[in-house]
């Protein structure tokens, strides 16, 4: 075989004449010895674009040939022009599982979905075994002290504390030595002048009576008004630290365990040897969303009521469990709720759908319609038609139901 000739110039585009009628299927021949692979010619230069021809039938399998060698890359064309975008096919069937591959990197978080509805609440678990005490460790070297800190602001002093009952009256004691006598006190002011009595004779010194029993507790006087509270103290010095004492002996487990229990009511909590408390596990506060249910635990309803991702054809690819849909027409479609999902026909409707990228439908358009207590209808279309109705089209989208 001699060498290959130079690749002549592509000739202009002719005009591209009707599809034919698809011709029968030829028996497929004999595979032909394999020839020498001849050098590579020239490449020759590109041909302008031809018009896109109509999409021909799909032609039947012919018979697999054997795998020729492969020949060197061929430069690249300059790109064609972007065909109309044909219909989506069907979906093929799933191929055999492929060998696994390896761990790629971890992806970046996605968005966080939307609030899913509250679970039923699950069965209490069983209490677990209380573990063993450990022994007590030794206790660490006091630290040293810290610098003095900042005199805090004075305080308002707290409130009187009530009066303690009177104590017993101790027995009387023995009466002392009589005392020096003091020195001369200031001159009171002179006092009204009284009456003249007569006066008696000094009579003997008698003997000091015995202290006569406690009277009663006087009534309470008003409360006075609440005094200033005196300046703070100066800190003592820290004092010198005791020597540490002796480690206690290992307390007994047979009788130190202590158990923590509950009757079933939510906040109840309980331990062997102790008391009962309950703990509050709602808040009070006026905006609060969660509240106490019927069984005394924490409930939230969630305004969340139906969200799902609807297919283009009105199919569900995922939503709430009783949602389902269907397409009425191009770019219409209806969504119909489980009953009482709702309140009433009043619920909040948010739509989203797809960007197109500014190719195609460009400037595409959602709304809803016919809103019942059961059910809603979505309309899609292209929006950029001037005056004129809007292009409906179908096409994916997604909501979320709302209601209080």
């Amino acid at each position: 075989k001699g060498d290959k000739g130079d690749q002549g110039d592509v000739g202009p585009q002719g005009i591209q004449g009707e599809k034919g009628d698809k011709g029968d299927q030829g028996d497929v021949g004999p595979q032909g010895i394999q020839g020498e692979k001849g050098d590579k010619g020239d490449q020759g230069d590109v041909g302008p674009q031809g018009i896109q021809g109509e999409k021909g039938d799909q032609g039947d399998q012919g018979i697999q040939g054997i795998q020729g060698d492969k020949g060197d890359q061929g430069d690249v064309g300059p790109q064609g022009i972007q065909g109309e975008k044909g219909d989506k096919g069907d979906q093929g069937d799933v191929g055999p599982q492929g060998i696994q591959g390896e761990k790629g990197d971890k992806g970046d978080q996605g968005d966080v979905g939307p609030q899913g509805i509250q679970g039923e609440k699950g069965d209490q678990g069983d209490q677990g075994i209380q573990g063993i005490q450990g022994e007590k460790g030794d206790k660490g070297d006091q630290g040293d002290v810290g610098p003095q800190g900042i005199q805090g602001e004075k305080g308002d002093k707290g409130d009187q504390g009530d009066v303690g009952p009177q104590g017993i009256q101790g027995e009387k004691g023995d009466k002392g030595d009589q005392g020096d006598v003091g020195p001369q006190g200031i001159q009171g002011e002179k006092g009204d002048k009284g009456d003249q009595g007569d006066v008696g004779p000094q009579g003997i010194q008698g003997e000091k009576g015995d202290k006569g029993d406690q009277g009663d507790q006087g009534i309470q006087g008003i409360q006075g008004e609440k005094g200033d509270k005196g300046d703070q103290g100066d800190v003592g010095p820290q004092g010198i630290q005791g020597e540490k004492g002796d480690k206690g002996d290992q307390g007994d487990p047979a009788t130190d365990d202590q158990t923590l229990s509950t009757d079933g009511t939510p906040g109840d909590i309980s331990i062997t040897g102790g008391n009962n408390i309950t703990l509050a596990i709602t808040s009070t506060d006026a905006d609060n969303s969660i509240s106490t249910g019927t069984d005394g635990g924490a409930y939230y309803e969630s305004p969340i009521k139906a969200f799902g991702k609807i297919a283009s054809n009105g199919s569900v690819t995922k939503a709430t469990t009783g949602v389902t849909a269907t397409r009425i027409s191009t770019g219409r479609y209806r969504i119909t709720l489980p009953a009482g999902s709702v309140s009433d026909a009043n619920y909040i409707i948010q739509l989203t759908q797809p960007g197109r990228g500014g190719a195609g439908n460009d400037d595409p358009g959602i709304s809803y319609s016919n809103q019942t207590a059961t059910s809603f209808e979505v309309i899609i279309g292209d929006n950029d038609n001037g005056a004129t109705d809007r292009s409906r089209f179908n096409s994916e989208f997604m909501f979320t139901i709302l209601d209080l």
